[in-house]
């Protein structure tokens, strides 16, 4: 893995892989806009079509693996989202406009990294920060959107929680000189 924080000499094209990853991650926060509902808690496993929250799937504790799907008239999505140990990974398929899109999330340590199979460069910011973010409505992603997810027990593979090889991560908050506030 490797990151940048947006200084140096490859800014242009740092800007461009960075807004292409917004993008995405835009198309992700429709399908979880599109996902959401009344409020829900926590599900337990093996629920199926439980409202609740990626912070939710965090923060509930065991190892899940959950699917979701959505159809709008624009567009469709569905991804599998595996939990265990405070860590959390999202792969996730959208189509819209004749387009496919294979996107991926991973949180760990608090940080949430985002990328896409099309670009060899993805972004990261602090999961705190997407929270922070959502009150000021700077944050595409918004942790605490509901969503129906189907959970069931999942034998932890501590190897789904690994950065990939080769994709550079920009370091979202650093780029736009975020000063953000979080509490732990």
């Amino acid at each position: 893995m490797e990151t940048e924080n947006g200084s140096g000499g490859a800014m242009g094209g740092t800007v461009w892989y960075g807004l292409g990853a917004v993008a995405v991650v835009l198309v992700l926060a429709g399908a979880w806009a599109y996902l959401g509902g009344a409020p829900g808690g926590p599900a337990a496993a093996g629920n199926a079509g439980t409202q609740m929250s990626l912070k939710d799937l965090l923060t509930e504790g065991g190892s899940q693996k959950c699917a979701f799907s959505s159809v709008t008239d624009d567009s469709e999505s569905s991804g599998t989202v595996y939990v265990a140990d405070g860590q959390m990974r999202g792969d996730f398929t959208s189509a819209a406009g004749g387009q496919s899109v294979m996107s991926h999330l991973l949180v760990t340590d608090n940080t949430s990294y985002v990328w896409t199979d099309n670009y060899p460069q993805g972004m990261m910011m602090s999961f705190d920060a997407m929270t922070a973010g959502q009150e000021g409505g700077q944050s595409a992603v918004d942790p605490n959107a509901l969503a129906d997810y189907s959970c069931e027990p999942w034998a932890a593979d501590a190897g789904i929680f690994v950065l990939p090889d080769g994709v550079d991560f920009l370091d979202i908050e650093s780029l736009m000189g975020a000063d953000v506030d979080t509490v732990e």
